[in-house]
């Protein structure tokens, strides 16, 4: 299902039915919100928050943030350092969480299954090895 408005007539089913319900599905549903880069705001944030609560879903995937091989390093680091903290705020309200790795290069997705793996969440360790030794324009992880 895509909800594309946060104010849709499927949102308020959803909130008031609970999303097994509106969806007739007794399986695990979880939310993601892989979306334009100009809806990740905190404001979306919020209401996400807000919806996986309130529609019963099971859980979330971790929240995303532009991040692009093209991108500046800088701004790259940036946006995981706000998709990480953004991922733990899931964890603090509750709310089941599966992480989503990002990184525009090789190195970059290493520190963030790092980070991951510090925030507990364990598999990001098996992640984090994967991109040990790979080699890339920048170098060598």
């Amino acid at each position: 299902m895509s909800i594309s408005k946060l104010d849709s007539e499927n949102v308020k089913k959803v909130e008031e039915e609970g999303i097994h319900s509106f969806l007739e599905f007794d399986g695990q549903i979880l939310l993601s919100t892989i979306m334009p880069d100009k809806l990740l705001t905190e404001e979306t944030f919020d209401f996400t928050v807000g919806f996986a609560k309130k529609g019963g879903f099971d859980g979330v995937i971790g929240w995303d943030m532009p991040i692009y091989v093209d991108y500046p390093k800088a701004l790259n680091l940036s946006n995981l350092i706000k998709a990480t903290l953004l991922t733990i705020r899931y964890v603090e309200e509750g709310i089941p969480t599966i992480p989503l790795l990002k990184g525009g290069d090789p190195s970059e997705m290493a520190l963030h299954a790092e980070w991951l793996e510090k925030m507990a969440f364990r598999r990001a360790r098996g992640i984090r090895r994967t991109y040990r030794g790979i080699r890339y324009s920048g170098g060598e992880i």
